[in-house]
C-alpha cells in the first residue's frame, strides 16, 4: 500500500474538513501526497493508511496511540489543536481533557496566536520549540479574495426559503449541553472535569437559552419583516424548545447546514452568547452584539470575552434590535485582545504558514517521536466484521430503538447498547463526509486558490 507523506484525521466535519482540504491542496501543489480520513470510520478499522506524518487533534497518549494505529506507526505527528479559546478557569487548569500531556508534548502543535503560545508553555508545560504560531486556518476563507468559496446570500435564500430582500439576523448558539442524552452528558462532564457543579452549569445554560429565545420571539413579533437564523453549535442535538419556536414563529429558522462562516458573511446583524466564532466575525470585518440575559461567572467565561461589552437586559436588546452596527469601532471586544488570540497578517496566508510547518516536520528528524505502544490488531477477521455490522445495525435501526424504549427492555443491557450505538451512529452520520462531498470541496478550494496573491518565498518539496 502507498505510504503518504501526510495523513489528516478529522473528527468534527463542519469544524475541520474545509480547513484541512485547503491545506491539502497547498501541500499537493508543493509536491506532497496527502490522505484524509474521518476518525469515526477509523475507530473500528479494518485497514490502515501508512503515512510518514499524521496530523489531527492529538493532546495525549491515548489520542497519539489512536493516530499511530490509523497511520500504521508513523514516526512524526502534528497537533492541529482545533479548540484554543478556553474559559478563564480552564485556561489556568491542568485538570481538563483539553490539556496537552504525555508524549503529545513532544510533537509540533500549531498555535493560533500569542495567547496560545503563552498558555501551552506556561500552563501545559509544552516546550516552546514544539510550538509554531501560524494563526487559525479557518480565517483564510474570510479574506475577500476567498469568500466566493461559500454560497452567497441569494443561493442561501433559495436553498432555505429565506427572503433575500429582508433583513437577516443571525444567532450563533453555544448551548452545547442542552438536550444532551445521558451518555452525552457523561462525556461532557469528562471534558469539563475542572468545573465545580456541572449540573448547575447545565441548568444555567438551559435557563439562558430559554430567556434568549423569549427575547428573540418578542422582538420578531415587533419586526415580522425580519428573517432570523438560529445557528446551532455543531455538537448541539435537536432541541424541542427550538423546534417548537420554529412552529410558532415563521420567520425563525434553525439551520445547522454549513459552517458558521457563510452565515456570518450573509447576515445583516449577528448575535452571540459566548461562541469562539467571535474570531471569525472579527476577521470577516463584521460586528456583532453579545447578549446575556444572565451574567456568566468569570471563571466560566471564555478568556477572549474578558473586556467585552454585553447586552444584559431585554429593554436594551429590544431598543437595539433594529440598529445595525458595522466597523471595528462597533466591535464589542477591543482589537488588541482579538489580535492576541488570533494571529492575522497580510504578508501570507495561514495555510501557507501551516504548510511550511508541515514541511519542516517531514524533513527534520528532531520531530521523530516514539508513540505509546499497544498491540491492537486490525479488526479484519470475520467475527470482528460481524460485530461491527451488528453495532452499526443496532445504532441505525428504528426497530431496535423502538424496542429499547418498551417497558420490558428499557432497563436492560440491550437498551443501553442500542442507545450507545445510536449516539455513535449519529456522530458518524454527521461527521463522515461522502466521496462526493470531498470531491466538491476540493473543486471549490481549487477555484478560490486561483485568486490567491503570489508569495515570493513559497515552499517546494525538498
Amino acid at each position: 500500500m502507498e505510504q503518504f507523506d501526510f495523513l489528516f484525521v478529522y473528527q468534527i466535519k463542519q469544524r475541520e474538513l474545509e480547513n484541512i482540504i485547503l491545506l491539502k491542496k497547498e501541500l499537493e501543489r508543493r509536491g506532497y501526497s496527502v490522505a484524509i480520513e474521518p476518525f469515526w470510520r477509523c475507530k473500528h478499522r479494518t485497514y490502515r493508511i501508512p503515512a510518514k506524518v499524521v496530523a489531527g487533534q492529538i493532546d495525549d497518549n491515548w489520542q497519539m496511540m489512536e493516530m499511530r494505529l490509523i497511520a500504521d506507526n508513523p514516526q512524526k505527528y502534528i497537533n492541529f489543536k482545533w479548540e484554543q479559546i478556553y474559559s478563564n478557569s480552564a485556561a489556568e487548569s491542568k485538570d481538563t481533557a483539553m490539556v496537552i500531556r504525555g508524549q503529545a508534548q513532544k510533537i509540533l502543535t500549531l498555535a493560533w496566536g500569542d495567547n496560545s503560545i503563552d498558555h501551552f508553555t506556561r500552563v501545559y508545560g509544552v516546550p516552546r520549540e514544539n510550538l509554531v504560531k501560524t494563526g487559525h486556518l479557518t480565517m483564510d476563507f474570510l479574506r475577500p479574495e476567498f469568500r466566493s468559496f461559500y454560497k452567497g446570500r441569494e443561493e442561501l435564500a433559495k436553498e432555505f426559503s429565506l427572503d433575500p430582500k429582508k433583513k437577516w439576523y443571525l444567532y450563533i448558539s453555544s448551548f452545547t449541553s442542552n438536550a444532551l442524552t445521558k451518555e452525552d452528558f457523561e462525556g461532557w462532564r469528562h471534558q469539563h472535569s475542572g468545573s465545580k457543579d456541572l449540573y448547575a452549569k447545565k441548568r444555567f445554560s438551559e435557563q439562558s437559552q430559554r430567556m434568549t429565545l423569549d427575547w428573540i420571539e418578542k422582538a420578531l413579533q415587533d419586526h415580522p419583516d425580519y428573517e432570523f437564523i438560529y445557528r446551532p453549535h455543531p455538537v448541539e442535538r435537536d432541541n424541542p424548545i427550538i423546534l417548537d419556536l420554529e412552529k410558532r414563529c415563521p420567520q425563525f429558522h434553525a439551520i445547522s447546514a454549513y459552517s458558521v462562516k457563510p452565515w456570518i458573511l450573509a447576515c445583516d446583524k449577528i448575535y452571540t452568547w459566548y461562541s469562539t466564532s467571535i474570531g471569525e466575525i472579527y476577521c470577516a470585518g463584521r460586528s456583532c452584539s453579545i447578549i446575556r440575559p444572565l451574567p456568566i461567572a468569570f471563571e466560566e467565561d471564555p478568556e477572549v470575552y474578558r473586556h467585552a461589552a454585553v447586552i444584559s437586559d431585554q429593554e436594551t436588546f429590544e431598543r437595539e434590535f433594529a440598529v445595525i452596527h458595522e466597523g471595528a469601532s462597533a466591535f464589542p471586544i477591543p482589537a488588541e485582545d482579538m489580535e492576541r488570540f488570533y494571529y492575522v497578517t497580510e504578508d501570507s496566508y495561514v495555510f501557507e504558514r501551516v504548510a511550511d510547518a508541515f514541511e519542516m516536520v517531514l524533513h527534520d528528524d528532531r520531530f521523530i517521536v516514539e508513540a505509546p505502544m499497544e498491540d491492537v490488531p486490525l479488526e479484519s477477521s470475520m467475527p470482528a466484521r460481524v460485530k461491527n455490522g451488528i453495532r452499526r445495525f443496532t445504532g441505525a435501526s428504528r426497530i431496535c430503538m423502538a424496542l429499547s424504549h418498551t417497558k420490558v427492555l428499557q432497563k436492560t443491557k440491550f437498551a443501553d447498547t442500542v442507545r450507545l450505538n445510536h449516539a455513535e451512529h449519529l456522530d458518524v452520520k454527521k461527521n463522515v463526509a461522502s466521496k462526493k462531498e470531498l470531491r466538491d470541496l476540493e473543486q471549490r478550494v481549487e477555484e478560490i486558490q486561483k485568486n490567491r496573491r503570489p508569495r515570493k518565498d513559497r515552499g517546494s518539496k525538498a
